[in-house]
């Protein structure tokens, strides 16, 4: 037997034997996944750092002010004495009208201007015209003697912060818890003022007479 032979004998045990030791190892085919394109769910919504969406603001139309051209006046609250007052002028013939809001128009009631109701008497009152007359109203007829009490006979108050000078002898009177004060005098006006009220306490005396 040569050499060759017996290598060959010796060699193919082992050879054998490592064919039936080894396993294949299976070649699996891999798919390629491919991932659908991404939609977006809205386009007008927003993604903060946060990570939540926030909601696109709603569209408002533009609210035009609607402006009144013709503001209703608030209407004044005439004291229920002046009301009760006004009446019984109007039942002695005599017409009346109340005026806007006015600033005192002697000396004496200037510390009073707050509670001053203004009105017109007489001939064109329809006009804004008239005669004028101021009435203050107080909250006892107490209070209303102890005002009328400081102001002198002749009415000569220069306590106010404005002065003024009378070119009328116009008289202040005393109606229970009312001062009135005759701006503008005329015979008719005073004598239903001193019929309801008692005669003035005081009256403003003339030192620049009006030129008629």
């Amino acid at each position: 037997m040569t050499w060759e032979y017996q290598w060959a004998v010796l060699l193919l045990p082992l050879l054998a034997a490592c064919v039936n030791s080894t396993t294949a190892t299976p070649t699996v085919a891999v798919t390629a996944v491919v991932s659908p394109a991404i939609t977006p769910i809205a386009t007008g919504a927003s993604l903060p750092m946060n990570g939540s969406p926030s909601v696109p603001a709603t569209p408002t139309s533009a609210v035009t002010p609607t402006v009144s051209r013709n503001p209703t006046p608030t209407p004044r609250v005439v004291d229920p004495l002046i009301q009760d007052f006004i009446l019984e002028l109007n039942d002695q013939g005599v017409p009346t009208r109340l005026m806007g809001r006015m600033f005192a128009s002697d000396n004496c009631m200037i510390e009073y201007e707050s509670v001053l109701h203004g009105y017109n008497s007489g001939k064109g009152i329809e006009f804004g015209f008239g005669n004028r007359f101021d009435l203050y109203p107080f909250e006892s007829e107490q209070l209303a003697t102890e005002v009328a009490s400081k102001i002198p006979p002749d009415a000569e108050c220069r306590g106010g912060s404005r002065m003024m000078d009378s070119v009328y002898e116009s008289p202040y009177f005393q109606c229970g818890a009312l001062i009135a004060f005759i701006q503008i005098p005329d015979t008719r006006l005073q004598s239903t003022f001193e019929e309801l009220c008692g005669p003035p306490f005081a009256q403003t005396v003339v030192r620049f007479p009006a030129i008629n």
